[in-house]
């Protein structure tokens, strides 16, 4: 729902937004209801007046409950800067951050690394071992940002690799070997770590033992602060779009993720912005809600295809210990939960939970 606060409501719709099929004026807010073509669910904005140019312009902004989940993400946000900036002054040697795909993880966190006077280099992609070890050689006093750690995770040598660039204090040099039988190469490592991973470390010793020298945090937002912090990105317009253009893409992406029980990340907005800009600028014959949907369709049978059945698993464990905390007392959103953030069913989620429980890692009652 789109509401407008003012006064010559109806002018200031038709020159804000399209698709306007309903306005009902009974004093104070007045709703207007849009054409939904795809299955659009119900959104909550606010069209305030504001001082424009001519004196009579309005201003899209969020409700209250948007500005909240808003505040939220922004916290979130602040705190990982101050775990990136606990590894820019040296009082860490490591910080791990999980969190969901498209989350703003990365953007954070290279953000807050490009205010700072300090040399630091981001690998996003896997890596070997061998190339492991040669990055953080090549990179000494850097603070190196890894941007894949659960391929790196999986690999014992690369671990170990980890473990010794970690372990010590971080003011002083730690020393680094790689030795095969040909080789036996070390050096000192003075520069810091940032790991980032959709899901935590893993639960064998050499994992829980960089977790133990990690600082750890959890960057986990639901979909409604997701989608409050899409809407707040929208009204800020995008490329020479309006704010009403970057708010109707972004309800949509809202809601067909919502109707394809798909997770909600800021990827799927700016992609979307980039389908609507091609689409406005003649570049595309395709309607842009079609070019839209088809992208978040292939995105997700992509995501799926890229994990070995093992690493579903584990996801899929890692998302019922979250809906269980979140939730504690209410199974049946658990389920829903665990549901949209998965594709499975409730047999699939009580199976992950029984594992947890058999796996003995679970420390409370879900």
């Amino acid at each position: 729902m789109i509401e407008l606060i003012g006064s010559s409501l109806l002018e200031a719709a038709c020159a804000c937004l399209s698709g306007v099929s309903s306005l009902t004026s009974q004093g104070g807010p007045t709703p207007i209801q849009f054409e939904r073509s795809s299955n659009m669910l119900t959104h909550d904005t606010v069209l305030n007046p504001s001082a424009g140019a001519n004196g009579n312009g309005f201003e899209l902004s969020l409700t209250l409950t948007d500005k909240s989940l808003v505040q939220r993400f922004e916290q979130q946000r602040t705190l990982i800067a101050d775990r990136v900036r606990s590894i820019v002054y040296s009082y860490a040697t490591c910080v791990y951050i999980t969190g969901r795909t498209g989350s703003g993880k990365s953007f954070t966190v290279q953000e807050e690394l490009s205010k700072h006077e300090v040399p630091w280099f981001c690998h996003n992609a896997r890596i070997s071992p061998m190339g492991l070890f040669e990055l953080i050689r090549e990179h000494p006093e850097h603070v190196v940002l890894l941007d894949d750690v659960p391929s790196i995770a999986r690999d014992k040598s690369a671990l170990q690799i980890l473990l010794a660039a970690v372990d010590g204090d971080p003011q002083k040099p730690r020393r680094v070997s790689y030795k095969t039988l040909d080789k036996d190469i070390r050096f000192d490592f003075l520069g810091r770590l940032i790991l980032l991973g959709n899901v935590p470390l893993g639960h064998d010793p050499l994992a829980q033992a960089l977790a133990g020298r990690a600082t750890l945090l959890d960057h986990e937002v639901d979909d409604a602060v997701m989608g409050a912090y899409c809407k707040h990105l929208a009204l800020q317009g995008f490329k020479g779009l309006s704010a009403a253009e970057c708010l109707e893409v972004a309800l949509f992406v809202i809601d067909e993720t919502r109707a394809s029980d798909l997770r909600l990340h800021l990827r799927h907005l700016f992609k979307g912005l980039e389908d609507y800009r091609q689409w406005k600028d003649g570049h595309a014959v395709t309607p842009w809600r079609v070019l839209i949907r088809t992208n978040l369709h292939e995105s997700a049978r992509e995501h799926v295809a890229q994990l070995s059945k093992a690493e579903e698993i584990e996801s899929q464990r890692d998302v019922v210990r979250r809906v269980c905390k979140q939730f504690p007392n209410d199974g049946k959103r658990q389920q829903r939960e665990f549901s949209t953030q998965t594709g499975y069913g409730k047999s699939v989620f009580f199976e992950r939970k029984r594992e947890l429980k058999q796996l003995g890692r679970v420390t409370r009652k879900i």
